[in-house]
């Protein structure tokens, strides 16, 4: 059900492959606002397919006994050799290379803790929005935004009594215009909005469930390396990354920001990456 767009207000058009054959089962060609009322809105059923394809990779039970949720896997690699960090239990929940689990390689890094490691993370992204804190900054752009509207409308007054010369004139009208279209970016309130919508639950982490924590983390994160039991170099998604951009020290042990060339070692991107002090 979750996956016909039907009940969403929408018609799938899949077409016909190349022998003139249904493409029923396949990925639509093209989806088309329908005239029927949908059922269910857009909010619950895109949250329906993020459920879905987080469960998909989740099965709720393995041999009749509860399988555990690791929000880390697809995102933790290994520090040392790159490895992605696997989700294992015994008691408690752990991450392991993956390259030692198929005896790939001999690494020195020991199994973390996956408590550890994903608390760590979420006091990060937490620390990051509460240093870029998006309430001041949205109240300084309206306040700066009104002082060069004031600044503005007094230098068009002057100007037309002859006071001031054309350039003041012009120089004013240009901050002006700047600050305006900078408050009415798109980009601006895309930032605003994902902080409304990541904040409450890195704020109640303890008391989200895995599978929450599991989307939250691919929200905001593309990849993260680990070396021992500390973090050892994130890379925000591109939706988090722009919330990073006013920050200059993003720590949870001194967190700071890259500088220097846009490739590392094997012309892999470091640019945009945050690296911890390692302990």
């Amino acid at each position: 059900m979750v996956l016909r767009e039907t009940y969403a207000g929408r018609l799938a058009f899949f077409g016909n492959d190349e022998v003139g054959k249904h493409r029923k089962r396949k990925k639509p060609l093209e989806i088309v606002q329908a005239k029927h009322q949908a059922i269910i809105d857009e909010e619950t059923f895109s949250r329906a397919q993020e459920m879905r394809i987080l469960k998909g990779s989740n099965p709720i039970k393995k041999s009749d006994r509860p399988v555990r949720i690791y929000p880390f896997t697809g995102i933790l690699r290994c520090g040392y050799c790159g490895g992605s960090m696997r989700g294992t239990s015994s008691s408690r929940r752990y991450y392991k290379d993956g390259n030692q689990l198929d005896h790939l390689c001999v690494c020195p890094q020991p199994v973390v803790g996956a408590d550890k490691v994903e608390n760590q993370m979420a006091q990060w992204l937490l620390n990051v929005i509460n240093q870029s804190d998006p309430d001041n900054n949205e109240k300084e752009a309206y306040a700066l935004f009104d002082e060069q509207e004031k600044r503005f409308d007094r230098a068009k007054e002057l100007y037309l009594l002859g006071e001031v010369d054309r350039s003041v004139y012009e120089f004013e009208k240009e901050r002006f215009e700047f600050e305006r279209n900078n408050l009415q970016s798109e980009n601006y309130h895309a930032r605003m909005a994902f902080v409304s919508l990541i904040q409450p639950q890195l704020e109640n982490w303890q008391k989200i469930s895995n599978l929450e924590r599991k989307r939250l983390l691919r929200l905001a994160i593309e990849v993260a390396y680990v070396r021992g039991n500390a973090l050892a170099a994130i890379q925000p998604s591109s939706a988090f990354l722009p919330i990073t951009a006013s920050i200059t020290a993003l720590a949870i042990t001194g967190f700071h920001p890259f500088s220097g060339c846009n490739s590392g070692e094997g012309g892999i991107r470091t640019r945009d990456w945050f690296y911890p002090a390692l302990t």
